[in-house]
């Protein structure tokens, strides 16, 4: 039906719109350097995420007898291993490098929609990233040791929920005929990140050993759930508007240097 310039859809159940990304990857970056004089070895791995998941509705009319949903999910899971070893009968050095930037962009929207369901009608962005990196590094020289482990995760993702107006204003729950008791509706909008960060250096020489280690995380994400301007929104039951962002950050840094 597309009689006032609007298609429409209809269903005697649910209706639901749902986009989903994910990242899943394991890495082992491992580097072994051997000499009599100097021995270096060094370990790098960088990951960069620049995705954008959105699902939406737009301009439309849908009417649904059951539950109307739009999700937007994006789910990151990353899992790093990284480590070198250097030994010298004079001197050594390494170092291990792990990089993380994580700039995702999830959205869940309903923009000019004129809608009913008699069940519960659910915008929801939701972003999850669970991070689990290791990196060491370990040498000896006779001589003079030096050894470095880095590990950084910067993050700066933004997750959406919303209903907003479009080239008209946006109804929801606009006919009565669909009124029911557990007529809802929910705006939402989840953040979850959880990191745990482990980095190590060890160095042994007779002279002079230095060995240490630095874990850096940082996160300054968007969370945004709203009901905007132009919509109107009714519900025999509930109307919520969330926006949660949670984070569960572990880490242990250790650097050891030993000279005999």
């Amino acid at each position: 039906d597309t009689s006032d310039g609007h298609a429409t859809l209809y269903s005697g159940g649910d209706i639901e719109v749902a986009s989903t990304t994910r990242e899943t990857a394991s890495t082992v970056v491992v580097g072994l350097a051997l000499a009599n004089t100097f021995s270096g070895a060094g370990s790098v791995d960088f990951l960069t995420l620049n995705n954008t998941n959105k699902a939406s509705i737009s301009e439309v009319d849908v009417h649904a007898d059951g539950n109307l949903s739009v999700l937007a999910t994006d789910i990151v899971d990353y899992t790093p291993g990284i480590g070198n070893v250097a030994i010298s009968g004079t001197a050594a050095g390494g170092g291990s490098f792990l990089v993380m930037l994580n700039n995702n962009e999830t959205e869940a929207s309903m923009s000019g929609v004129v809608s009913n369901a008699k069940g519960v009608t659910l915008v929801h962005g939701w972003s999850v990233a669970d991070i689990d990196a290791v990196a060491v590094v370990v040498g000896g020289g006779v001589k003079g040791s030096f050894m470095g482990s880095f590990s950084f995760y910067v993050s700066g993702t933004t997750t959406r929920g919303i209903i907003e107006g479009g080239s008209r204003a946006a109804e929801v729950n606009r006919d009565s005929s669909y009124d029911h008791a557990q007529q809802s509706v929910i705006v939402q909008a989840t953040d979850d990140v959880t990191t745990s960060q482990v980095t190590g250096a060890a160095s042994a020489s007779i002279f002079g050993a230095l060995g240490g280690a630095l874990s850096y995380t940082e996160i300054e994400n968007t969370v945004d759930a709203h009901i905007g301007s132009f919509a109107r929104v009714s519900a025999q039951k509930d109307v919520i508007v969330s926006a949660e962002s949670s984070k569960d950050i572990t880490g242990a840094s250790g650097g050891l240097g030993v000279a005999l």
